[in-house]
């Protein structure tokens, strides 16, 4: 069946939480060029005094709304930001990288509870998306290739996180991929049981890269990781995490995803892959090596044993293609764009 993009007229309000970070912001500044209301939710809204006059100039005041929020697992909190909004992208997640187990996993269950709960009492609200991540299906590893499908799951770090002791250097990542995977299990239970009235879909971005929409200082996780590599960084979180190497995405592309997933109404509950590239670490500092050749870039690292991990993203490039009339930006522009932004 063909995507047609008219579940939500273009007036519709979005809530948008995590608004402001690295993909969110993508979202954010998507939904405004096409024409929606966004109420963008936030922890600080004085810290985005840059993003939000930059958007309110260009888009107007009427369209655009900053929210702060203190708690995320507040159901008065959730009725604030979802009075009069059509659909919800939720971005919010605990992305501290702590070894707080149990805490961060019982705040995961509390706000997805709680958003999806009063997400349903709110009739006004049509559509959901969740934005996951690759790690909730998928953990790449030397010398084995991987076919990911949208049915396999990663749910044995649940319990490698709940048992790595405190001091283990991995414990951070582990609870963090565990924290996607009790998410997303805690919302397909909730739509599966309570069969709400909005439509239901979960994004499953890898590696995220490219130009951030967000003008206010910040880190921006895997933007940020991937930028210390290219100041050269050899020994910084974005090494980790590509050592083995997985797939990498534009945020353009994983925001274009998540709003074509959001207003599509021939289709509800699937799990899309954003995920279009393969890659190593040494492909990236040969793309900008070329691009910026007056500039010294780090020798390669020739990890060994990289895994071919291919996933199953043919729903997601159709989406991709039906909605903004073209393919996935490429590997080069997307690593060349992330650079750029530290020029």
């Amino acid at each position: 069946m063909s995507a047609q993009f008219n579940r939500l007229p273009k007036d519709s309000r979005i809530l948008v939480t995590g608004g402001t970070g690295l993909i969110g912001s993508s979202v954010t500044t998507l939904l405004l060029e096409k024409g929606f209301k966004v109420r963008v939710a936030t922890r600080s809204v004085s810290k985005q005094q840059a993003f939000r006059e930059t958007l309110q100039a260009k888009y107007g005041q009427d369209f655009v709304e900053f929210i702060e929020i203190d708690d995320f697992a507040s159901a008065q909190s959730w009725d604030r930001m979802l009075d009069d909004v059509q659909g919800v992208q939720h971005l919010a997640q605990d992305v501290s990288f702590t070894t707080e187990y149990e805490a961060i996993i019982s705040a995961t269950k509390a706000m997805t509870t709680t958003f999806l709960t009063s997400a349903h009492r709110h009739k006004s609200v049509k559509s959901v998306v969740l934005t996951s991540s690759r790690i909730a299906v998928y953990q790449p590893e030397h010398g084995k290739d991987i076919h990911a499908t949208k049915n396999d799951w990663n749910d044995h770090f649940i319990e490698l996180a709940k048992n790595a002791k405190s001091d283990n250097p991995a414990k951070p990542m582990m609870t963090y991929a565990a924290s996607k995977v009790v998410e997303e299990r805690v919302a397909w239970d909730f739509v599966k049981e309570s069969k709400p009235h909005f439509a239901f879909t979960v994004v499953l971005p890898d590696y995220v890269a490219g130009p951030v929409a967000n003008p206010s200082p910040g880190s921006y996780s895997t933007h940020g990781w991937l930028n210390d590599v290219f100041k050269g960084d050899s020994s910084g979180t974005a090494i980790g995490v590509m050592d083995p190497a997985a797939r990498l995405v534009d945020v353009r592309d994983v925001a274009a995803i998540q709003v074509a997933a959001m207003l599509d109404e021939t289709a509800d509950h699937r799990r899309l892959f954003a995920a279009p590239h393969k890659f190593t670490i040494d492909r990236i500092l040969a793309v900008w090596r070329k691009a910026f050749p007056d500039r010294k870039i780090l020798d390669d690292f020739n990890f060994k044993d990289q895994p071919i991990v291919d996933v199953e993203d043919e729903e997601s490039t159709h989406l991709l293609e039906a909605y903004m009339g073209r393919g996935w930006l490429s590997f080069e522009e997307t690593v060349v764009a992330n650079a750029q932004d530290v020029l």
